[in-house]
């Protein structure tokens, strides 16, 4: 290689880095001070059927594949800083760990900062994902969003708004900021908590009582002690069970009014599961939960899922990139991303051999409809008649 080109290519690669990072290290984009409250504890939305559902949204969340395309002929751009970005956000996070994450802060959250990194022709190259409360978004000087405000750990800094592509899911109650998935159900959530902790504690403590003695009689602190360790000593562990014993002091055996059987909240938590699992919209299917499943079954769960779930949430993303991020280049540009939800193809089928036969849909028609070209045959464009009538009008 000449001298000249590798001058050129180190001097275009000066230009493509990016500058402008305002942290230390990409730690400091997910820092939380002690001073911005945390709404639960650590650990606690990612337990149970909370963390379950959050997860099976990620993961579907990942599976999206978002393609860029300009207006007028609508034909795919395979090569721009927009792709590169989506699908290497920066040096260390991956497509797949973003788009996952996109979801859990949508979740846990309510919203999903990006803030982006610019090269030194102002070029957006790279984005990263900040932590959702350490970011405020600030309304002012007549405008509905004016800039964001976000904590780097040491002070507060401020983002202009065409720095931050902002994912949130709607709060009837606030234009500028989302509500978290998890609010539908935090009662709900709190309760599934308590029971598994309930149950935690029963298994480390064992919960309820065993052998229990009463006495009419006072009885001594030496006559206590006597009875304790000689009751503790030949009757406790599986190996002193039934053992014959003779105590004084008027002590008596009485039955316990719990036993194990009073720990059995399996129908509070199965009522407690679907209250989550419905609020998530995630099948049941999906959790590994369900009797009698077959390939019917688990095809339509997961339809269901997708269709009403993830295509709508990537239906908004793409919205969002396209307003924020591709407008930044060319107003002509936008993102559609892969539909994921598998077609009713024997469905559809019928609804076009029912529309063909009976004259409410063209050939042509149907082949727009499936997103490819129309065939210039006159005969396609004209819709097909059963035993067609002459009629002669004088």
């Amino acid at each position: 290689m000449k001298l000249l080109e590798k001058y050129f290519i180190n001097l275009s690669k000066s230009f493509l880095q990016t500058k402008g990072v305002s942290f230390n290290n990409f730690d400091d984009a997910f820092f939380v001070p002690d001073s911005i409250p945390q709404a639960r504890k650590k650990f606690q939305n990612y337990s149970s059927w909370t963390g379950d559902c959050a997860d099976i949204w990620g993961k579907w969340f990942t599976k999206a594949v978002f393609r860029l395309y300009e207006k007028g002929d609508d034909e795919e751009i395979e090569s721009h800083p927009i792709i590169s970005m989506l699908n290497r956000p920066n040096s260390f996070q991956t497509r797949w760990e973003v788009l996952f994450r996109i979801a859990h802060h949508i979740i846990y959250y309510g919203n999903c900062y990006l803030h982006l990194q610019r090269d030194k022709l102002k070029v957006p190259r790279e984005f990263i994902q900040l932590n959702p409360l350490a970011v405020t978004p600030m309304s002012g000087q007549g405008k509905y969003l004016s800039h964001y405000k976000f904590f780097n750990g040491k002070g507060y800094e401020q983002i202009p708004k065409e720095d931050i592509i902002h994912f949130k899911n709607p709060d009837a109650d606030n234009l500028l900021i989302g509500k978290p998935v998890l609010a539908k159900v935090f009662n709900q959530a709190e309760v599934d908590f308590l029971q598994t902790m309930y149950q935690k504690s029963f298994y480390e403590k064992g919960g309820f009582m065993g052998l229990t003695f009463s006495t009419d009689q006072n009885m001594s602190e030496n006559a206590f002690t006597r009875a304790w360790n000689m009751i503790r000593g030949r009757f406790s562990g599986a190996g002193q069970s039934y053992n014959v014993g003779l105590v004084d002091s008027g002590l008596k055996p009485i039955n316990a009014t719990h036993t194990i059987k009073d720990m059995d909240i399996s129908q509070q938590r199965i009522l407690t599961r679907d209250e989550i699992t419905a609020a998530f919209e995630v099948q049941k299917l999906l959790l590994g939960i369900g009797e009698a499943t077959n390939r019917a079954t688990a095809e339509v769960a997961i339809y269901l899922f997708v269709s009403g779930v993830v295509d709508p949430y990537m239906d908004y993303v793409d919205q969002v990139l396209t307003t924020q991020l591709c407008y930044q280049f060319d107003e002509s540009y936008y993102i559609k991303h892969d539909t994921l939800a598998n077609k009713d193809v024997l469905t559809d089928l019928q609804y076009y051999e029912n529309g063909i036969q009976n004259g409410w849909l063209t050939q042509n028609e149907v082949r727009e409809l499936e997103n490819y070209e129309e065939l210039p045959i006159e005969s396609m464009n004209v819709p097909l008649v059963k035993n067609p009538v002459n009629v002669t009008v004088n």
